[in-house]
């Protein structure tokens, strides 16, 4: 078990820091204006991590009780490809109604963070596959691949933070 779970002590720090360390460079490169446009747009691109959410509760235990299955392969590239066919719906319908959402719920003065709802909402996306391939790894008994992964993005994530 400390073989298999040691491994993501590391990755949880690297995904703290690249999750932490876009606020500290955006209020360190930005004003406050600039930073508050970017927080009301990331809080509307996390209405994809209603669904994301909800579907990683559900597919992990669902995925593990038909993993002895002869079409589990099957199974997982159905899982995978809905997936992505749903969330590039919801995506794309926040991405493209993410103003008029804003002029719903917000005002005039909100109004640009539209901008950066359809980079934040496909983040969320991807984000979603990182759980599908961490059940592969999951299943293999082996978490270092998905720390090499973690560790790699929040170092790249910190150094384009750094020079942009």
């Amino acid at each position: 078990m400390i073989s298999f779970g040691l491994p993501l002590v590391p990755a949880s720090i690297a995904y703290w820091v690249s999750n932490s360390s876009a606020s500290y460079f955006l209020n360190f490169s930005l004003d406050q204006t600039d930073v508050g446009l970017f927080q009301v747009g990331a809080s509307l691109a996390t209405g994809v991590l209603l669904v994301t959410g909800a579907f990683q509760m559900a597919i992990g235990p669902f995925i593990f009780s038909q993993k002895d299955g002869p079409d589990i392969k099957l199974l997982i590239n159905r899982v995978f490809l809905g997936y992505i066919s749903i969330t590039t719906i919801i995506v794309s319908a926040i991405s493209i109604f993410a103003y008029e959402i804003l002029v719903i719920l917000t005002r005039e003065a909100y109004y640009p963070s539209k901008s950066v709802v359809p980079v934040l909402a496909f983040n969320f996306l991807l984000l979603g596959l990182n759980y599908i391939g961490a059940l592969g790894l999951n299943m293999t008994k082996d978490n270092k691949p998905y720390m090499y992964a973690v560790i790699s993005g929040a170092i790249l994530n910190v150094f384009i933070l750094f020079f942009y």
